[in-house]
């Protein structure tokens, strides 16, 4: 399991990343914006501060960043993961494990919830239906009755 340090953080993205880790430190602490280097400072902070509990101050401060770049960083990783980006939740639990991170009980993917209500929501409207459509044949065979008296 990693620690929460900052630098473990930054050093085991690296590792799974595939990249120098003075090479990561630049791309982190600067204002790149290839890929990689964008990627690796959202993971940072998303992992760092979201799932190890860092502080975002103590995160920025490493990089040097402000605190609330890494909770912005923090809240972009968790929209990519709500819209499953190109598969983003799989790839976050291949990264977690890599890392050696017990996913948290609270990562999952966020439209299982979603999905849920919705299936509930279809199986109300489908019985729903079926207690109106038969509503409707009583009514219609009532009505024929009265058509067939007047």
């Amino acid at each position: 399991m990693v620690d929460n340090k900052p630098s473990t953080i930054l050093a085991s993205l690296c590792d799974i990343f595939r990249i120098d880790r003075e090479t990561a430190l630049k791309r982190a602490t600067g204002r790149g914006r290839s890929i990689d280097s964008v990627e690796v400072r959202h993971l940072y902070a998303y992992i760092g501060n979201h799932i190890l509990k860092t502080s975002s101050t103590e995160l920025g401060e490493y990089i040097g960043r402000d605190h609330t770049t890494i909770l912005h960083s923090k809240k972009l990783v968790q929209s990519w993961l709500n819209e499953n980006r190109n598969g983003y939740i799989e790839r976050m639990e291949k990264i977690l494990s890599d890392l050696g991170i017990e996913k948290p009980k609270d990562f999952s993917n966020p439209l299982e919830p979603l999905y849920d209500k919705l299936l509930n929501e279809y199986i109300q409207l489908k019985k729903l239906n079926k207690n109106l459509t038969e509503e409707n044949q009583i009514l219609k065979k009532k009505l024929k009755g009265y058509l067939e008296i007047i």
